[in-house]
């Protein structure tokens, strides 16, 4: 499969088209949505196969390089964006299948000879050629997506560039700490741009992450406030609690009236058979 025209240059950028406005997203596929106007990506799915391939492991101290760092991250990049398109609407209901199957024999073979052909996976799925290169051409997009979102594959791909030694570059200690200044970075950028209810679940992800002890964290810094700011936060949590009391209600109220309906229709529908 060659590479799409929009190469920028030889080594390690392509351009990524915009989503058009009218193409719907299925459910699940939030973590490959498409920037809001157009990127460049870091690599086309030909070039980062082949820098897959060309990765040093095994050669010198055996010691980990960039191109080790970058196909592991390719590799996640890879499982995660099957795992988001999966459970999505599927007319034929093997959309999963053959996500897998574009990402195993495709996507994650180093070289091009070697990769099953699309027509072929096409024959062997029973699906028409048309809908296989779609389905291709999704994931390999939200694999693409989602290595423009990690300030650390950035990184490494410019240190590779300015290193003599390229992709088979060690993986040093200043290496190691320029990517957790660029992820630190990114993350406080995310945050203060986030709203409140997003920057709240931040938060929470990255304190639950430390090994905090959560009530004992609130317990103290709620001790530590001025009394408006007490009853402010309580008041606040009060509302949501009882909004979120009002929703769980209301769903259960919803579900049963559904359920009622659908066991009253399968009694109609029966009664109409036995009396016909």
């Amino acid at each position: 499969m060659r590479d799409g025209p929009g190469i920028k240059s030889k080594f390690l950028t392509v351009y990524v088209p915009p989503r058009r406005s009218d193409q719907r997203v299925s459910e699940g596929e939030g973590a490959c949505a498409a920037p809001a106007r157009p990127r460049e990506s870091s690599l086309s799915e030909g070039q980062m196969l082949t820098l897959r391939a060309a990765s040093s492991r095994g050669d010198g101290d055996g010691g980990e390089t960039i191109g080790d760092r970058v196909r592991e991250k390719y590799e996640r990049a890879v499982a995660q964006a099957v795992a988001s398109l999966q459970g999505g609407a599927s007319t034929r209901g093997d959309r999963d299948e053959l996500l897998q199957v574009l990402a195993n024999e495709r996507l994650l073979v180093p070289n091009e000879e070697s990769r099953r052909p699309l027509r072929q996976i096409a024959r062997d799925t029973q699906s028409s050629y048309a809908r296989v290169a779609q389905c291709g051409t999704r994931l390999s997009e939200c694999v693409r997506s989602l290595l423009d979102r990690d300030p650390e594959f950035a990184e490494l791909l410019r240190r590779a560039r300015a290193s003599a030694e390229g992709l088979a570059a060690p993986m040093d200690g200043p290496l190691e700490r320029a990517l957790l200044e660029a992820g630190a970075r990114e993350y406080t950028r995310r945050f203060d741009a986030a709203n409140e209810q997003d920057r709240g679940a931040m938060l929470y992800s990255l304190l639950a992450r430390t090994r905090v002890d959560m009530n004992g964290l609130v317990r103290r810094r709620f001790r530590a406030m001025g009394k408006d700011d007490r009853e402010g936060l309580l008041r606040r949590s009060g509302v949501r609690d009882d909004a979120r009391v009002a929703s769980v209600r209301r769903s259960s109220v919803a579900r049963s009236r559904k359920g009622k309906a659908k066991s009253q229709a399968k009694t109609e529908t029966r009664d109409a058979t036995l009396s016909s």
